[in-house]
């Protein structure tokens, strides 16, 4: 049995049966820890947050089952172990640094470029409604986890498996990681070619991160940022999803060449010629610098 798993078609149909399940069947203990156990403490959430905020932190924090279900995974059996060194602050990436910079940059930067672009071109208008300090840091929390959550099983779990399944070939990892990353949002509002396209090259750019700049703290704080700039601060359209609570509210919005109306400004042309722009810029300085991720598998 062991020779079979070993089996590099095997271990790839495994490894992503698994985050199937991590990704699709988790929110069941999801629901456990955020709505059964406050319940039973005798706590009752949405009177305390009222109930757009508190469904709006429900969809972000729900995905701790994942991180929840994964690190016990990753942790309990021998074959993933290594996956954990992908988080070590000894991989020369993961330091706050860069994950600061590198993540704000990639997450916080472009999406505020898009969407300034947007509302200069008209193509969105926004109006300020403000928020609490404790309601900003909370959903930010949350985004986070939901955010890192989805890097954790695309940019960590299959990633490094599939680096470990096929070494000679990062190709193989980063083409595999981003064709789960679309899955997942397949079934979301507004999918369309150029979404899809998207999500591709967005996934294609975190992916080079982790290769050339040896860090999955950058991807999962840029990932974090740019849902974060776009639903809880803009109030626009995430993969196609519009949440009650945000700074600003959409008055208005058509599609142009900087966003799109259902799915948002990340299914738009300017994002997917920026991603594509960054992801050469990437690929040209790792190429230049020699640089590549850590073995994790023989570290």
């Amino acid at each position: 049995m062991k020779k079979i798993i070993q089996n590099p078609i095997v271990d790839v149909i495994l490894t992503f049966i698994i985050a199937y399940l991590l990704i699709y069947k988790t929110w069941i203990l999801g629901d456990i820890l955020v709505i059964d156990c406050p319940k039973i403490l005798g706590i009752d959430l949405p009177s305390i947050m009222g109930d757009d905020l508190y469904y709006t932190w429900y969809m972000y924090i729900n995905f701790i089952a994942i991180w929840v279900c994964g690190l016990i995974i990753i942790s309990v059996f021998k074959r993933y172990r290594p996956i954990l060194k992908a988080f070590s602050i000894k991989l020369k990436g993961n330091n706050i640094k860069s994950a600061l910079i590198g993540g704000l940059s990639l997450g916080f930067g472009l999406n505020l470029i898009i969407a300034l672009v947007a509302i200069a071109t008209g193509a969105v208008s926004l109006h300020y409604v403000g928020m609490g300090i404790g309601s900003f840091v909370l959903l930010f929390i949350a985004v986070l986890i939901q955010s890192g959550a989805e890097e954790l099983v695309a940019r960590a779990f299959i990633y490094q498996r599939l680096r470990k399944d096929f070494p000679k070939w990062p190709v193989a990892a980063i083409v595999g990681n981003g064709l789960f990353f679309v899955m997942i949002h397949i079934g979301n509002p507004g999918m369309t070619f150029l979404s899809i396209l998207a999500l591709i090259v967005v996934s294609v750019m975190y992916s080079l991160v982790v290769y050339y700049f040896d860090s999955i703290w950058i991807p999962i704080v840029a990932h974090t940022t740019w849902n974060f700039t776009q639903s809880i601060v803009l109030g626009l359209p995430n993969s196609g999803i519009v949440f009650p609570v945000a700074m600003f509210k959409l008055d208005a919005g058509t599609n142009n060449f900087a966003f799109d109306s259902v799915f948002g400004i990340e299914g738009s042309v300017l994002a997917i010629i920026l991603n594509i722009a960054v992801c050469i810029g990437i690929f040209g300085y790792g190429r230049k610098k020699g640089a590549k991720e850590t073995n994790i598998w023989n570290a």
